[in-house]
């Protein structure tokens, strides 16, 4: 998805849209409105997913003005980690923004839940605040998503 051209192509752009979600500025939860590049383009900073960032207008500006550093964390981010850049204002306070976590993504440190409709039932992920379905012991045995096998057997 890298790019040598200065505009990030499309699929990239979604890509960071996605990740990103909101304006990566810390403190901010303004919708992004600019991928621009961390290391700015004219810097020598490459159109890259490591090396873009969704922000806001107003972020987007501020961080071009004199006195305002930005640079990636994680050059090369591997399974579990989230993209994440360091943020430096002019009166030398440090920030880093790190990317939220993809939907369905399991946190470390969090145990699945135990599937209460069915004893000794494997623990299923789900987003919260979305209800699952209950599992009824008439279901048909038909389907492949069917967990009435599991219920017999207990």
């Amino acid at each position: 998805m890298d790019s040598r051209a200065r505009i990030f192509p499309p699929g990239l752009r979604r890509f960071i849209q996605a990740r990103d979600d909101t304006c990566r500025t810390p403190y901010r939860d303004a919708p992004i409105r600019h991928l621009d590049h961390i290391v700015s383009h004219h810097g020598g900073g490459p159109t890259t997913a490591t090396n873009g960032a969704g922000l806001c207008e107003a972020c987007n500006h501020t961080k071009e003005t004199p006195g305002w550093t930005a640079q990636p964390i994680a050059a090369n981010p591997g399974p579990g980690k989230r993209h994440t850049f360091q943020l430096t204002t002019p009166t030398g306070h440090t920030y880093h923004s790190t990317a939220p976590p993809l939907p369905g993504t399991r946190m470390w440190g969090q145990g699945l839940p135990r599937d209460r409709g069915i004893p000794g039932g494997r623990g299923i992920p789900q987003r919260p605040g979305i209800p699952r379905r209950p599992v009824s012991a008439t279901t048909s045995g038909t389907s492949p998503n069917c967990r009435t096998g599991d219920a017999k057997a207990a």
